[in-house]
């Protein structure tokens, strides 16, 4: 499992990816989220979602 979290003061959010058989490149991945502590994230809409930006 990879896990990146964000923090603003108290607040903390993170997204949860399989990590299994990935790359350096490909663990970002919209199809590797596990879970997430945005609700939406997971199986929800979304213009765009890539590591490069």
């Amino acid at each position: 499992m990879v896990k990146i979290v964000f923090y603003k003061g108290n607040l903390e959010k993170f997204i949860k990816f399989n990590g299994t058989g990935s790359s350096v490149s490909n663990w970002f991945y919209i199809n590797r989220v596990l879970a997430s502590s945005w609700p939406t994230l997971v199986g929800g809409p979304y213009g765009y979602f890539s590591i490069d930006g």
